[in-house]
Parts: structure tokens; sequence; C-alpha cells
């Protein structure tokens, strides 16, 4: 399977692979690194919006394939005490 490049086809993938009941809002934006992966290779980096969080404990995925990505990204849970929240003003913004 060839690797996605463009950010807005993997926004749309990792959209589709959120579980039930978390709004693509939970997502700020992804990043499609063709260098920072395994062996040089390319990787995928996900962004989450104040109040979310994935098994990792953070705001941040980074995975090598499309298959290590899905898992976490099933598990984006709402972070209802986020220090983000205050430290933020309740908005991320990582531009």
């Amino acid at each position: 399977m060839a690797r996605i490049t463009s950010e807005k086809v993997l926004m749309d993938r990792v959209v589709k692979m959120l579980p039930k009941g978390v709004p693509a809002s939970a997502i700020e934006s992804v990043e499609c690194d063709p260098w920072d992966g395994e062996n040089g290779g390319g990787s995928y980096w996900v962004y989450l919006n104040d109040g979310w969080t994935c098994d990792m404990g953070c705001h941040t995925i980074h995975e090598d394939t499309l298959a290590d990505l899905k898992p976490v990204v099933q598990s984006i849970e709402p972070w209802p005490d986020d220090p983000a929240l205050t430290l933020h003003n309740g908005y991320t913004s990582y531009k």
C-alpha cells in the first residue's frame, strides 16, 4: 500500500478511525512527515485539541504506519481535567 502524503487525505482517514462519540473537532491537525519514521522513512503525526488525550497520555500521536496509528487514534477520549484547558484558555494552536 502506498504511503499517504497528503495531509487532507490523512485527516480524512484519521477522522474515519475515531471511536464512536469522538467528534472530528478533537483533531487539531495532522502531518505527513517524509523523514521522521523508523529507519529514516516517513511517519504520521496527529495533534489533538485541548481537552482530548489518547492512551499515550498527551495531545500528540506519532506513528510510522497507518496500521500503528489506528489503535492509538481509536484510544482518543475526553480529558476533562487537561491542564492545557487552563493554560491555553480552552483552545490549542500548534501553528
